[in-house]
């Protein structure tokens, strides 16, 4: 029976449970559900070995780390974007967390910039912070920089405006002249999202010293335009 296999894996999850791990989780993942206590390595090997598991057996809802292990087997297993994408959609209910988002937008197949702009038009946090997560990779060629910065829109909700601001971040290190010309000339975002970009941007290694020179004095301005 399936549910005797999903019976093992849930042993299989609670004997590498570890409290302290659960603990540092709740608070650094955030969702609202229980922690067993596993290293997303651990994770990830458990659904290696339960790849082919029947997910519809899953009792969802309880520990955080069946809710990660439904969406990252059937992401993983699964090599047709659209059927992933309405899996995800029709499955919004069990997602509370960056983290699910963060840790299986690598497993979307044939992804492409139009996509984050399909995606973008639900009015959904997570849907939202997939749609910029994975926009993250596409900021490794300028030339789509400025299609990507037209992307971003404003937002209340905590993980979309963090994801804006990481993927603007991201757009500084690969093109700085151009995003730093949105900031100045061709931008509608909020002062929110806007400041967490350039503070993110500062903080990384990759943006030289003159640049953060430059983003802490645009950073001024901007606290005190707006």
């Amino acid at each position: 029976m399936q549910e005797n296999e999903f019976s093992s894996l849930l042993n299989d999850l609670k004997s590498k449970a570890n409290e302290s791990l659960a603990l540092f989780n709740k608070k650094i993942i955030n969702s609202k559900l229980e922690f067993l206590g596993l290293y997303t390595k651990e994770l990830k090997s458990i659904a290696n070995k339960y790849k082919n598991i029947d997910i519809n057996t899953f009792e969802l809802n309880r520990y955080y780390e069946i809710n990660f292990l439904y969406f990252y087997i059937y992401l993983k297993r699964t090599k047709d974007l659209n059927l992933q994408l309405d899996f995800i959609k029709n499955n919004l209910q069990y997602i509370d967390t960056w983290a699910i988002v963060d840790q299986t937008s690598s497993l979307l197949v044939d992804y492409k910039l139009e996509t984050s702009k399909y995606l973008l038009s639900f009015d959904d946090e997570y849907l939202l912070r997939y749609a910029y997560v994975c926009l993250l990779k596409f900021t490794k060629d300028p030339k789509n920089i400025d299609y990507i910065l037209s992307l971003l829109k404003n937002d209340k909700r905590y993980y979309v405006i963090m994801s804006e601001a990481w993927l603007l971040s991201y757009c500084f290190i690969n093109d700085f002249n151009k995003t730093y010309s949105f900031y100045i000339n061709n931008n509608n975002l909020n002062k929110e999202i806007l400041l967490i970009g350039i503070q993110k941007a500062i903080d990384s290694y990759r943006v030289s010293k003159e640049n953060k020179l430059k983003l802490k004095e645009l950073r001024k301005e901007i606290r005190n335009d707006k």
